[in-house]
């Protein structure tokens, strides 16, 4: 091995041990039980109440994206594996959770439970803006409740009291990019919503895609190219460790 790839080598496991380091400071919950799932049991998602932080059939990208304030899953590379496993993680703090807490507790938790190893680089990625089109007619203002919901009927799908901040996070999901608001709209609003392809992760059917259903609603996605920070996963454990 010459000089310089040797050098090369030298500086890489640093940094992946620096990484391991980073992610092993800071503070840590009291307690807490990691465990894989198979099925869904009941809703999945997050919460965090009182004294108590919980995931349920979550998947490490989903953790990894709140634990590194990230704005969207393509920040994440890595194993296909952490996005496929699924797991329940119910943790306790030190006292009550604190918001601004909780990344840097579950930082601690992902390299004590799963050994990650990683490193940051700066990617380039296509990002969009949500802004009004040619017309909203099929939004209907709705401030009948003060949450955002879904609902069915003959198989249609329709968002409930979503406001366009919520759209625009519907549409990251989908498009694996930063979508932000510029519509100006406020307030909640009721409007179909079909599943898309990107949705149905299968291109088979007829399923539109994200940017079919965002124009059929009179609005649009103006794309435009910016750098992020991308958390590479360069090792770790699919089985956590024991509790």
């Amino acid at each position: 091995m010459h000089g310089d790839e040797a050098g090369g080598v030298l500086l890489s496991m640093k940094v992946l041990i620096l990484a391991a380091m980073l992610l092993a400071q800071g503070p840590g919950f009291e307690v807490a039980s990691v465990k894989p799932v198979k099925e869904r049991t009941g809703p999945g998602g997050f919460s965090m109440s009182g004294d108590l932080v919980t995931y349920r059939y979550t998947t490490l990208l989903n953790v990894m994206i709140q634990a590194f304030d990230l704005k969207f899953g393509g920040q994440v590379e890595g194993p296909a594996w952490i996005r496929t496993e699924r797991y329940d993680i119910s943790a306790k703090c030190p006292g009550k959770c604190e918001s601004e807490q909780i990344p840097a507790m579950l930082r601690s938790l992902l390299q004590e439970r799963f050994k990650l190893v990683l490193h940051h680089e700066q990617k380039e990625f296509t990002t969009f803006a949500l802004v009004v089109g040619r017309g909203t007619q099929k939004l209907k203002q709705d401030e009948s409740r003060p949450w955002e919901t879904f609902s069915m009927d003959q198989g249609r799908r329709a968002a409930k009291s979503m406001t366009m901040r919520g759209l625009a996070q519907y549409v990251s999901m989908m498009t694996q990019s930063p979508v932000t608001d510029e519509t100006g709209l406020s307030g909640h609003y009721d409007f179909p919503l079909e599943y898309t392809v990107e949705e149905r992760g299968s291109k088979t059917g007829d399923w539109p895609s994200v940017f079919t259903v965002v124009d059929d609603l009179g609005l649009k996605l103006r794309a435009h190219k910016q750098a992020f920070d991308v958390v590479v996963v360069d090792g770790g454990h699919r089985v956590p460790s024991e509790n």
